[in-house]
């Protein structure tokens, strides 16, 4: 898939580019690469964010994300759109974060640096999961509805965010 900039485009995002994601079945998984082109000499500011979602038939709550490092989870508080610098702590030294629906009465969870470079979403009544890697993501961020068929994890290079939080 591709788009490149036009005068569409170019009324939210002022710069040329051309922006490709290519989708690659092996055969037991598929590979997603992003490429960004910038066909001008003019620098381009650019964030790129997947929105991976997996579908849960009993309900998300009914798995686990699983990840082969101990991490500590701060979640990054939203204000609207935009990530603040407040945090609350989600797990602490763990493998494991168990999903339910009340870690998502703040909407979508956003973490930062997580040590993990990859994770397994798995149902813990069947074992079956699927394993996502994103090996140069800053940022992750975990979205549901409420009661939901599917879960949203979502590797991100860059996020919107106030001054607190950009490095």
């Amino acid at each position: 898939f591709s788009i490149k900039a036009d005068d569409e485009t170019k009324v939210c995002y002022p710069f040329d580019f051309e922006f490709r994601v290519c989708y690659k079945l092996n055969s037991d998984n598929v590979v997603v690469d992003y490429k960004v082109t910038n066909p001008s000499d003019e620098t381009i500011w650019f964030s790129v964010g997947s929105h991976d979602a997996f579908a849960t038939p009993e309900g998300f709550d009914k798995y686990d994300i699983i990840f082969p490092e101990e991490e500590t989870l701060d979640n990054y508080l939203l204000y609207g759109s935009i990530i603040g610098d407040e945090t609350n702590n989600i797990i602490k030294n763990s493998k494991k974060l168990v999903l339910s629906n009340d870690l998502f009465d703040v909407d979508s969870l956003v973490f930062k640096n997580i040590k993990s470079r990859y994770c397994h979403l798995v149902n813990r009544k069947t074992g079956r999961g699927v394993r996502l890697d994103y090996a140069d993501a800053t940022y992750m961020v975990i979205w549901a509805l409420i009661d939901g068929p599917y879960i949203c994890i979502e590797p991100w290079c860059g996020a919107p965010a106030n001054e607190g939080i950009i490095d």
